[in-house]
């Protein structure tokens, strides 16, 4: 019989394999296309044959949907057992196909954790837009239709057993807080575990916009140990009151919302001494990384400043003005070029182009690229000099 040692040890040796051989697969598939998987890279011959084929994506079935406020819905979905799972916090990327285009949004989970171990259900809340892409077509969704999800995404996972937390949101930024609410209720109930120390503040323009507040005003009355602090801009509530009245004595702090009501929130919190390692953010573009990055991750670039931005495709060049504090990809399609895109956040590599001369900047790090030819997110992407692209 083998020891111990000796199974751990070729427990190790096939996972070292495994992981070798999973790595030098994917090197091989962005030498290849640029993209993680020959699935992928294979996927618009596929989808000629297959029409609803996804690499990588999971086929999400409409429950029902619900219009939560007057201006965002509820979707609830089956999700397939191996789509895997979540965590409270986290977002998928949606994508439905509008006009014979697959259209891809991220949004954050809504629901409980205990739905989707004990159902199969997510759901996803989001601000419907007249003049948006993709939410302004939700709402013609019928139960049974599919959307297409990605795996759960970010880093933005809240804790599960912490006490003294502090939720700050606003609009849409309540959704993952719900998520993590509403995980916390369920343990609370069905595992008998104390409700922990948490407050949410939650800022919004009238009653008529504030989602799940019935929920949250239920829920303090049902445990103690949370505390909601309803802010209506509406009624004249200053937000910086609010956040001096909360304190500073507390382990950690969500932030989650608009970038003009994040920018608020960071600089109060940041003025009364909480450290930057305590304040926890969500975001959905590299716009808001941008805005509180690093001086250190930053170059001397004017944000302020424009530079040329040559779009070459089939022989023909198309200039436009790209400003240094947005994405390549804003500043082209302002431009009038239409580069092939996706999520807008640096996850589905659909913009990546070939930059043939000048330099850019990472929105999401901050890192420079080098001066010659190289390929690039036009998304998660700015520059810092006049650049050429072949797209």
């Amino acid at each position: 019989m083998r020891s111990n040692c000796d199974a751990g040890y070729i427990k190790f040796m096939l996972f070292f394999k495994k992981s070798f051989w999973r790595t030098l697969y994917r090197a091989f598939c962005n030498m290849l296309g640029n993209q993680p998987s020959l699935g992928k890279y294979l996927e618009p011959i596929l989808q000629t044959l297959y029409g609803s084929y996804h690499s990588e994506l999971f086929r999400g079935n409409v429950v029902a949907l619900n219009n939560v406020t007057c201006d965002m819905l509820t979707i609830t979905l089956n999700v397939p057992r191996n789509w895997g799972g979540f965590e409270a916090g986290q977002h998928v990327m949606l994508t439905h196909m509008l006009d014979g285009k697959y259209v891809s949004r991220p949004f954050s989970i809504s629901s409980s954790e205990f739905l989707w171990s004990s159902q199969r259900q997510i759901q996803i809340s989001c601000k419907v837009k007249s003049n948006g892409e993709l939410t302004s077509s939700l709402n013609s969704l019928n139960a049974g239709e599919t959307l297409f999800l990605s795996a759960a995404q970010g880093q933005f996972v809240l804790p599960k057993r912490s006490a003294d937390v502090i939720l700050l949101c606003a609009g849409s930024g309540i959704t993952p807080m719900r998520a993590y609410l509403q995980s916390l209720a369920d343990l609370s109930q069905h595992a008998q575990l104390p409700f922990p120390n948490v407050t949410l503040l939650y800022r919004y323009r009238g009653a008529e916009h504030a989602a799940f507040l019935t929920e949250f005003r239920d829920l303090q009355e049902t445990h103690n140990s949370f505390r909601l602090i309803e802010s209506d801009s509406l009624q004249s509530q200053k937000l910086s009151t609010q956040l001096t009245e909360i304190g500073i004595n507390h382990n950690d702090y969500y932030v989650c919302g608009p970038l003009q009501f994040m920018q608020s929130v960071i600089t109060s919190l940041k003025s009364q001494g909480i450290a930057a390692a305590q304040i926890h953010q969500e975001h959905f573009g590299p716009s808001l990384i941008h805005q509180f990055a690093d001086s250190t991750l930053t170059n001397d670039t004017d944000p302020a400043a424009y530079f040329q931005a040559g779009f070459y495709k089939a022989g023909r060049q198309h200039e436009v003005a790209a400003s240094a504090n947005a994405s390549l990809l804003d500043s082209a399609l302002q431009g009038g070029v239409e580069p092939t895109f996706g999520c807008r956040m640096g996850v589905c590599f659909q913009c990546v182009c070939n930059k043939l001369s000048g330099q850019v900047k990472d929105l999401r790090t901050g890192e420079l690229s080098g001066l010659g030819q190289e390929q690039i997110q036009l998304c998660v992407s700015a520059p810092v000099s006049d650049v050429t692209f072949e797209y």
